[in-house]
C-alpha cells in the first residue's frame, strides 16, 4: 500500500516533525513528517493534503514531489508543501507533540524508517 509524507518548511527553513505517542501502531516515540497510508481509490497527493490536516491541521496547497523510496510493502511519496496555512494543531491523537527543526538537523533526530534518509537528501538538495 502507498503512503505520503509532507515536509513542510517555515520561513526560516525549519520543518515540521511531530512525535508518534507510545501506542502508535508504528514508529512509537519517534519522530515523523505529516504522513499516513493513501485510502482506497485515493491518489498520493491527496493523501499529502488529507494527512497534513489531519495529523497537523495544516492546509496545504502547492505540493511538488521530492523522493519516492520503498517503505514497508509499499511506496512512501514526499512532497514538498510550497505554501500552507494554519497553526500546528495535533488533531488525530496518533501524536503527542511538535518541533520545528531546522532541516540540515532533521535526519539526526530519531526520525521513522524511510523519512530519515528523505530528510537528509532534502536538507543537501535545498539552498
Amino acid at each position: 500500500m502507498d503512503s505520503a509524507a509532507v515536509i513542510v518548511e517555515d520561513d526560516t527553513g525549519r520543518v515540521l516533525l511531530l512525535l508518534r505517542g507510545p501506542s502508535a501502531p508504528r514508529g512509537a516515540l519517534q519522530w515523523c513528517l505529516p504522513s499516513g497510508f493513501a485510502q482506497l481509490g485515493e491518489d498520493v497527493v491527496s493523501a499529502a493534503c488529507r494527512e497534513a490536516h489531519e495529523e497537523a491541521g495544516l492546509i496545504v496547497g502547492t505540493l511538488i514531489p521530492v523522493a519516492r523510496t520503498r517503505s514497508g510493502g509499499g511506496i512512501l511519496h514526499v512532497f514538498c508543501a510550497l505554501d500552507w496555512a494554519g497553526p500546528v494543531q495535533l488533531l488525530d491523537g496518533e501524536h503527542v507533540t511538535h518541533a520545528w527543526v531546522p532541516r540540515t538537523e532533521a535526519a539526526s533526530w530519531d526520525v521513522v524508517g524511510a523519512q530519515r534518509a528523505v530528510l537528509r537528501g532534502y536538507a543537501s538538495a535545498v539552498v
